[in-house]
C-alpha cells in the first residue's frame, strides 16, 4: 500500500517501517522515471527509423551542438586577436618617441631594415588594390565608401613617407599597423571558414565567400584606414582599439556562424533564439535600429515561413550579440 501526503511522501509497505522523504527526493524520483520513459520512447522510435532518417537525426544533432562548438571557435579567434594586439602594441612602443635621454642626448632613432621597408611597400600596394576593389563595388554602403576615399588619401601620404625615408619611426609604426590588419584578415578568414563549416558549409560556398569578402571590406575599408589616419594625424592610438577588435571583429565571426546555422536549416525547421536574459541584454529602449534581443529571446521561428533576424546584424546590440539559433525540430 502506498500513500502520498502533500509536502511529504509517506511510503507504507508490508513489513516495512514508515519512511519520510522530502520534496527533493520526490522530484528526483519523478525526474528519473520521466527520463526512463523518454529513453524508452527514443529507443522504440530508433528501431522504426530507416537508415535515411537515422542520418537526418545525426545531422540534426550536429546542428543542435553547434553553439558549444561555435563558442570554442569564437574563443580561439579572440585568442588570435589578443595575440596580434599584444604584438602590435610592442611594435608601436618601439617606434614611439620617448623623452628619455642618454648622457644628455636624445635616444637614437630606430632604423627600418630594407626587408621591412620592402614588406611595407608590398602591404601598401596590396592595400591600394583592395581599396580600388571596394570603390568599384556598387553594393558598398556610403559610410564604407567614405572610409575607402580616406584610405586613398592615406596611401598617398604613406607612399611619400616611404619614398623620403626621413622618419624611420613613422615607417615602423605603419608597418605594425599593416601587420595587425593582415593578421586580422588572415586569421579571421580561417576562423570564419572553420566556424561556418560547423553547419555543413562547404569551403567554396557563395555565402562563405561573401562573409570572407565582408571581413576584408571591414579590415581594408575601416580598421586600417582609421589606424593609419589616426597615426598620421599625430594622435595616439585610441584606447578603444582592443575592445573594437574583440567585440567588432570577434562579433563578425559570431554573426557569420549564426547566419550559417539559420541558412543551412531546411525549410520547415523550427528554430528558437537562445541566450542570456540579464541586465546587459539588448533592450527595446536602447538606441539604434534593429531588433531588441529581449523581444526575441526564447521565440520560435519556422524557416521559410517567418522572417528571421540575423543575430549580430539585425539586432540592436550589433556584433556584441551573445544569442544564438537553436534547432527545436526538423
Amino acid at each position: 500500500m502506498k500513500q502520498t501526503v502533500i509536502g511529504r511522501c509517506v511510503l507504507r509497505e508490508p513489513k516495512r517501517s514508515v519512511q519520510w522523504r522530502g520534496w527533493k527526493d520526490v522530484q528526483r524520483d519523478t525526474a528519473l522515471m520521466n527520463a526512463a520513459a523518454v529513453l524508452k520512447q527514443a529507443v522504440a522510435r530508433r528501431k522504426e527509423m530507416a537508415p535515411g532518417r537515422l542520418l537526418a537525426e545525426k545531422e540534426s544533432r550536429a546542428l543542435r551542438g553547434a553553439p558549444r562548438k561555435q563558442k570554442e571557435v569564437q574563443e580561439a579567434w579572440e585568442a588570435d586577436l589578443d595575440k596580434s594586439l599584444r604584438k602590435f602594441w610592442r611594435q608601436v612602443k618601439q617606434a614611439t618617441p620617448t623623452a628619455a635621454t642618454v648622457q644628455g642626448q636624445p635616444p637614437e632613432d630606430p632604423q627600418i631594415s630594407d626587408k621591412d621597408l620592402g614588406d611595407l611597400q608590398d602591404y601598401v600596394d596590396r592595400w591600394e588594390m583592395g581599396i580600388d576593389a571596394i570603390l568599384e563595388d556598387v553594393s558598398t554602403d556610403h559610410k564604407m565608401h567614405e572610409k575607402a576615399e580616406q584610405a586613398k588619401q592615406n596611401i598617398e601620404a604613406i607612399q611619400q613617407e616611404i619614398d623620403s625615408k626621413r622618419n624611420q619611426r613613422v615607417l615602423l609604426a605603419l608597418l605594425a599597423i599593416f601587420i595587425l590588419s593582415d593578421e586580422t584578415q588572415r586569421n579571421g578568414a580561417a576562423r570564419i571558414t572553420q566556424g561556418m563549416g560547423l553547419s555543413g558549409m562547404a569551403a567554396d560556398s557563395p555565402m562563405l565567400l561573401r562573409e570572407l569578402q565582408r571581413l576584408g571590406l571591414y579590415v581594408q575599408g575601416s580598421l586600417t584606414p582609421d589606424l593609419v589616419n589616426e597615426f598620421l594625424s599625430g594622435n595616439r592610438f585610441s584606447t578603444r582599439l582592443d575592445r573594437r577588435m574583440m567585440v567588432f571583429y570577434g562579433g563578425a565571426l559570431w554573426s557569420a556562424m549564426q547566419l550559417a546555422v539559420m541558412q543551412m536549416a531546411p525549410a520547415g525547421t523550427v528554430m528558437r533564439v537562445e541566450g542570456p536574459v540579464d541586465e546587459n541584454n539588448c533592450r527595446e529602449s536602447d538606441p539604434g535600429d534593429g531588433v531588441a534581443c529581449e523581444t526575441i529571446q526564447g521565440q520560435t521561428y519556422v524557416v521559410g515561413v517567418d522572417w528571421m533576424p540575423i543575430l549580430g546584424r539585425d539586432t540592436k546590440c550589433g556584433q556584441a550579440c551573445r544569442h544564438w539559433w537553436e534547432i527545436v525540430q526538423m
